[in-house]
């Protein structure tokens, strides 16, 4: 009985909800207009800056009022004579002179050139030096060689039958057609020194014109031997060859030597004969 009564209820009640929500997604379609929207304009405001606000104004401290000074009598000041500083003043620079630069750059060219001037010196007294030595041993061989030819010679004489007989005053018998002094006989020391100093002398006279040319290469074994008679004063009477080397152009430099160093020097006091054979040998190092 009460289910009965309460079903028809339901039923409306369901009904009514359906048709509520049909009409509220109906309802929008079926009413559904064009509306007219306005035009929007945007407008941006400007806002000028706020001026600073000036601080509050300062306490003023209260105005007291100006006492009143009593003022004493002005007192006389004496005025001092005011010193004026004279202007200090600025020397100019000395000029620099150049005459002391130029006195020291002198001093040391003239110092440069007389130690050049003293090296050349010494070269040439140690040249000469040198030649003196050579011309020292070149005597010293050649009175060597002048004792070992007269000792020979002397020896030579004495083993003859004939050494005491005398042909003539002042020679002795001739040994293959020469005279020999007669002095060889009894072997004068003194003679033979004279002739050996003599010799040593004129040597090195002739030494200073003896040059071969340094282009050619000369053999050292070349030997020319030359036979001088000279007179007492170096006056050459006579020169001949006793013998020639194998090459002809040291042959002539020979001939050429023996034509620059006439006359020959004189012979010395001790040495009393008129004339003298010098006999001279030449070799491309030397004579003798």
């Amino acid at each position: 009985m009460n289910n009965s009564y309460h079903t028809p209820s339901l039923i409306l009640a369901v009904g009514i909800h359906l048709g509520v929500v049909l009409f509220a997604l109906v309802a929008p379609l079926l009413l559904k207009t064009h509306r007219h929207i306005p035009e929007v304009y945007q407008v941006r405001l400007y806002t000028p800056p706020q001026p600073i606000p000036s601080p509050p104004p300062a306490k003023t401290a209260p105005v007291v009022p100006p006492s009143v000074e009593i003022q004493a009598p002005p007192v006389e000041v004496q005025s001092q004579p005011v010193k004026i500083q004279q202007p200090v003043e600025v020397q100019a620079p000395k000029a620099v002179s150049l005459a002391p630069l130029k006195k020291r750059l002198a001093k040391e060219q003239e110092q440069k050139e007389d130690k050049a001037r003293k090296s050349r010196t010494l070269a040439r007294r140690l040249e000469q030096v040198e030649m003196e030595v050579k011309s020292q041993q070149a005597e010293e061989e050649a009175r060597a060689k002048a004792k070992e030819a007269i000792s020979k010679l002397a020896d030579l004489y004495r083993t003859t039958n004939r050494a005491e007989q005398i042909v003539k005053p002042g020679e002795s018998t001739p040994i293959n057609g020469t005279p020999l002094p007669a002095s060889i006989n009894g072997l004068d020391p003194a003679l033979l020194e004279a002739i050996e100093r003599y010799k040593a002398r004129l040597i090195e006279h002739i030494q200073k014109n003896w040059e071969l040319p340094e282009l050619h290469k000369w053999d050292e074994t070349l030997e020319a031997v030359i036979v001088l008679e000279v007179q007492r004063n170096g006056t050459v009477i006579s020169s001949h060859f006793e013998k020639k080397s194998k090459d002809a152009r040291f042959n002539k430099h020979v001939t050429k030597a023996m034509e620059k160093s006439s006359p020959l020097p004189p012979f010395p006091v001790d040495l009393k004969a008129q004339k003298e054979e010098i006999v001279v040998t030449f070799f491309p190092g030397g004579l003798m």
